[in-house]
């Protein structure tokens, strides 16, 4: 984006005419864009043009998307579709970040939600090194029974609007920084698409599916007990947000 233009600029490489794709609800429009000289730019409202701290992330997964996509749509980039899949858990009531953009074919940048706060990874079977996170006595305030009534109220929304969640690692639990009065924002929140499927018509989403996420999120709220207990005791948190180099967009 130029700053001084407020005007987004998209390349491709060898010219051509690149796509771009516009999120309306359920429905992805493709919109080609005229290029001249390998580049095209789009006017961006300036109400909208604003600073937001991101995070890059690399793709190697693509959430599974039934009966949106057919024969007569384009072949999508792994991009494309966790953005698609992400619009559509917007609209149909799931907790996802604020943002997300593509930065090329494998590679999204999404909201960098541990720019005010801390974000814990709820999987104990984890093995790589981790760091203990600044809202640790945070997240050991959030009332247990709070969480559980969060995590079942997702669930029951997934299972209304036909969203098959992760089988492992259903959530991740966002603590914010305390403000001076001590008073500090949480929520429950999925981020990683990758094993998500997301049906067309929610009718159609098979009875096994939903007490499937029934199951996974009572074993993820046991998991999140010992995460709890491991943090209370001093031990290293569980948190592997940092998908990938930090950005700035303006």
């Amino acid at each position: 984006m130029t700053e001084d233009t407020g005007k987004l600029e998209l390349y491709k490489p060898g010219g051509g005419r690149p796509n771009v794709f516009v999120n309306v609800k359920e429905t992805q429009v493709p919109v080609s864009l005229e290029a001249s000289e390998r580049k095209s730019t789009i006017d961006l409202d300036p109400e909208k043009k604003k600073s937001a701290s991101l995070y890059k992330r690399y793709l190697e997964d693509a959430p599974n998307l039934l009966g949106f996509l057919d024969d007569k749509v384009p072949p999508l980039s792994l991009s494309d579709k966790y953005i698609m899949a992400w619009q559509l858990l917007k609209d149909r009531g799931m907790v996802v970040v604020d943002t997300m953009r593509k930065i090329n074919d494998h590679t999204i940048a999404t909201t960098n939600l541990q720019a005010n706060g801390s974000v814990y990874d709820i999987k104990i079977d984890r093995r790589e090194e981790r760091k203990r996170l600044i809202n640790d006595e945070e997240f050991l305030l959030i009332p247990k029974e709070a969480i559980r009534q969060e995590v079942m109220r997702l669930v029951d929304v997934a299972n209304k609007n036909g969203i098959l969640l992760p089988h492992d690692g259903l959530f991740h639990v966002f603590v914010g920084d305390s403000d001076i009065d001590q008073i500090f924002a949480w929520k429950v929140v999925l981020l990683d698409f990758t094993e998500v499927t997301i049906y067309l018509k929610p009718s159609e989403m098979p009875e096994e599916k939903k007490e499937a996420n029934k199951r996974n999120a009572l074993r993820w709220l046991k998991d999140m007990e010992v995460v709890r207990e491991n943090v209370q005791r001093g031990e290293e948190a569980y948190d592997s947000y940092e998908f990938g180099d930090h950005v700035d967009v303006v």
